[in-house]
């Protein structure tokens, strides 16, 4: 039963902190299992996401404000997934989020594994702002228990309302 859970780091939005948070996410000690590097850039490439993010936002003239958006998707350490699995379905939970540039790295360093989304606050193709709020959010949730039941693995029974 993976869970969705948003990073808010207010003092990390600026040019410095996404790259901070760029280079956490794609440590090759969190980030290599087996010999292969569990990174993968949609719409950009990993090795230079900082530069292509920051490019997209220079492009549309909007570098103030919300400068990345960090969610990590993970699963219980109970959960029989293997960390190319998880980030399997990490990359298809991404793709949600169409025109935006997002670097997805699982880690599997610890006895859960997890997967961190850093995701541009400005869509590459329309120059609009990514928007999060409790609705979007739920919406990820259903589409994370859908990608799970989909991979065969568990998600979290709903509770019963009265």
């Amino acid at each position: 039963m993976a869970i969705i859970t948003a990073v808010n780091r207010p003092k990390g939005q600026t040019r410095a902190g996404l790259n901070c948070v760029l280079q956490y996410a794609m440590q090759d000690k969190k980030t290599v299992w087996n010999d292969e590097k569990l990174v993968t850039g949609i719409n950009c490439l990993p090795q230079f996401a900082y530069t292509e993010m920051m490019n997209t936002k220079l492009r549309y003239g909007k570098e103030d404000g919300k400068v990345y958006y960090h969610f990590v998707q993970s699963f219980p350490k109970d959960e029989n997934i293997t960390p190319k699995q998880a980030h399997e379905i990490a990359c298809e939970f991404a793709r949600q989020w169409n025109g935006f540039e997002v670097i997805v790295a699982t880690h599997s360093d610890r006895d859960h594994v997890h997967s961190h989304f850093i995701i541009n606050s400005v869509n590459m193709e329309t120059g609009k702002k990514f928007h999060s709020d409790s609705e979007s959010i739920k919406a990820q949730q259903r589409y994370n228990d859908e990608l799970c039941l989909k991979y065969g693995f568990s998600v979290c029974e709903k509770k019963m309302e009265s």
